[in-house]
């Protein structure tokens, strides 16, 4: 990452051009703007900037005027799956895919609570059968006491 404006904008000149008159040429300013400019105390303008963030849109802004990030956006896409993504549209095909996955999970989630309240229902109803086994051994076995005493 480069400290200044100017350091980071002649990374970006030996990127995409041959020379700062090249460069100049492409972003539509007069080479002497650009060299003054690049030479003056008073550093880059805002529209030198622009002008390259337009020709440019590769470049990140951001990197560019703060030195966050790096030079390319694609530099700076999220991966997915390991896989580095480059444009809006497979951005947006990942999300559909992790869309879809989301309602495969919530479908499995209503599935399994559907299934943990039968169970439950199956449990319930085995607890109070046990209780009637219970009861009904209990009363067996009452009499058979007296009997022993």
């Amino acid at each position: 990452m480069k400290d200044t404006i100017l350091e980071r904008l002649k990374s970006v000149i030996a990127d995409k051009s041959n020379s700062a008159s090249d460069f100049s040429k492409m972003i539509g300013i007069a080479q002497t703007t650009l060299s003054n400019q690049m030479k003056s105390p008073r550093g880059i303008s805002i529209e030198v900037i622009m002008l390259t963030l337009d020709q440019f849109p590769d470049i990140s802004a951001e990197w560019l005027l703060r030195g966050k990030g790096k030079m390319l956006l694609t530099d700076n896409m999220p991966t997915f799956n390991g896989e580095e993504t480059e444009t809006e549209e497979n951005l947006k095909i990942e999300l559909s895919k992790v869309e879809a996955e989301l309602e495969e999970y919530k479908l499995q989630i209503m599935r399994l609570e559907a299934q943990k309240d039968y169970l439950q229902e199956r449990n319930d109803d085995l607890v109070i059968s046990n209780r009637m086994l219970q009861d009904e051994l209990n009363k067996y076995q009452e009499p058979r006491k007296k009997d022993i005493v």
